[in-house]
């Protein structure tokens, strides 16, 4: 798994052949908005690369040098943080991209790399969670899942309990590794933007970089996917016939309902079916109804 999803050439990225290879396993549902978004954000720095493409075949100077920028992406953000230098001029230094790539296309290698780091953590997520799947069944978890489906739904809640820290760790380092990738892909407009002169392009990375790589955001990244979550768990419950009233507070009795990862506080009854409703998982309550109405 660690092999096959190591994306290590994001302009070769095919976002099809991403999803075919992940859609098949049974947590898929529960990732693939964070995939899809991912996806599209890869998409959108290949598009700040576009000159490097000739007869719509990517230069391999091109693949070259943002497989460098994925392969020195931590060292690039060590130097990011603790230099004086702006992000550009840090991606350039240690992954030794020259003048014939702009900053722009510098800056959105990055956000690639870090969008294709969160894919990865994802996929290798749902590859060993898809093992512990195999081990609980008799024979395979497919098998189960088609012929006793009652039974393979109880099981899946039962593993996804025991593993239900892992999971918050994993949908954890997402939020930061996307966060991260949000946060470029931004900076990279900001370098390619005609209406700011160079200096102060370098200006306004250099002051991101002295002030935290958007800590903000990355904690409303954290929060998004801890919705995510209790969005899931609310559908999977409702799936299998949980009466609506009984929704938030069967996810209350666990984990899901955790504020933070590693925390022990977790989110009242009220917030659980507050986030229900918000994300459409269960309609709005008639005294809410009523007030819109008015």
């Amino acid at each position: 798994m660690s092999g096959d999803f190591y994306l290590g050439r994001g302009l070769l990225i095919d976002p099809e052949k991403v999803v075919l290879g992940l859609e098949n396993f049974t947590l898929y549902r529960d990732f693939f908005e964070r995939i899809e978004d991912a996806l599209r954000l890869i998409e959108r720095g290949q598009v700040l690369w576009g000159e490097h493409k000739k007869n719509g075949e990517w230069l391999f100077e091109a693949v070259d040098a943002a497989s460098s920028v994925r392969r020195l992406a931590d060292n690039i953000r060590w130097c990011f943080d603790r230099s004086g230098n702006d992000l550009a001029g840090c991606i350039r230094q240690i992954a030794g991209l020259d003048e014939k790539f702009t900053n722009c296309q510098c800056v959105a290698a990055l956000a690639i790399a870090r969008a294709c780091l969160t894919i990865e953590v994802l996929a290798r997520y749902l590859s060993d969670f898809e093992i512990e799947l195999d081990r609980a069944a008799p024979y395979s978890w497919a098998v189960l899942a088609r012929d006793e489906p009652g039974v393979a739904t109880e099981r899946l809640e039962e593993i996804r309990q025991q593993f239900v820290l892992n999971e918050m760790a994993v949908r954890e380092r997402v939020a930061d590794s996307f966060g991260e990738a949000k946060y470029y892909i931004t900076l990279a407009a900001v370098y390619a933007s005609p209406r700011l002169s160079r200096a102060e392009k370098i200006r306004i990375s250099t002051c991101a970089s002295k002030a935290g790589l958007s800590s903000a955001a990355v904690r409303q990244e954290a929060v998004a996917d801890r919705d995510q979550s209790i969005c899931a768990h609310g559908r999977r419950l409702l799936a299998d016939g949980r009466a609506r009233r009984e929704i938030a507070g069967v996810i209350l009795g666990t984990d899901s309902a955790l504020k933070t990862h590693g925390g022990s506080d977790k989110l009242s009854r009220t917030q659980i079916k507050n986030i229900l409703i918000k994300n459409g998982v269960l309609p709005p309550s008639k005294e809410k109804m009523k007030m819109n109405e008015r």
